[in-house]
Formats: structure tokens, C-alpha cells, sequence
């Protein structure tokens, strides 16, 4: 018969809302892998924060690696993961994507102009 005992818990609470969990790794190196929520305080979704955490808890603590906010989360909202990135839908029609940074798509060397004479404003009458 199975059982379940508590393994951690959060230092602030998951409000009723918070979606389910999801864990990346990179597959092989030991280590790596993070557990990444969408947290909401409460059913309003409002502050709530895309969060990752340790997978395994210190001291019966769960430890925040990285938090970023996301505006409104939608109700039990799970990121999505896909080509190194997460992806979090949000209720004002957004779709927020995180990950490593990326190359500019344009880059370009500085522009000097030549000096610009401006004349006088016209006297008003």
C-alpha cells in the first residue's frame, strides 16, 4: 500500500489557482534539473510569477533558484517548454517566453552626420 509523506514546503503559500508543476533538465548532466511553476497568490492571477525551484528541498525547504513576474496568470496555467525556452499564456492575451539570451537579429557599425545648421526662429509680431 502506498503512502506519501512531506518531502518540503514553500516558505510563502501556493494560492488556489498555481498551476501544476513542470521539471527541465538537460537530460544527462546530473544536477541540472529545476522545477518550474506558475505561481499565483490567489484565483485572481494577479503578481503572479513564473518561479523555479530546487528539486530537491534543504532542510524541508523548497529553494527559489529564479522568479520573474507575468503579470495575470490565467487559472492553473503550466509553462510550456520547448527548444530551451518557457512559455507562459497570461489573461491579457499575451504569451511570455523565457530562456537563454539570444544574437541581436541586426547589428550595424555607428553613423556620424555632418554638422546641421539650424536658422533663428521667425520673430513673432
Amino acid at each position: 500500500m502506498p503512502s506519501l509523506s512531506l518531502a518540503g514546503s514553500s516558505e510563502d503559500p501556493f494560492g488556489w489557482g498555481s498551476g501544476a508543476p513542470v521539471i527541465t533538465s538537460d537530460g544527462t548532466t546530473s544536477g541540472t534539473a529545476l522545477v518550474w511553476i506558475v505561481w499565483s497568490a490567489d484565483r485572481t492571477g494577479k503578481g503572479a510569477q513564473l518561479r523555479a525551484y530546487e528539486p530537491v528541498p534543504v532542510n524541508g525547504k523548497l529553494v527559489r533558484r529564479f522568479s520573474a513576474p507575468v503579470g495575470t496568470s490565467s487559472n492553473y496555467s503550466v509553462p510550456g517548454v520547448g527548444a530551451g525556452r518557457l512559455y507562459v499564456g497570461t489573461r491579457e492575451g499575451k504569451v511570455l517566453a523565457f530562456g537563454s539570451p539570444v544574437t541581436q537579429p541586426l547589428a550595424g557599425s555607428a553613423l556620424s552626420f555632418a554638422t546641421t545648421t539650424i536658422a533663428p526662429a521667425a520673430r513673432r509680431r
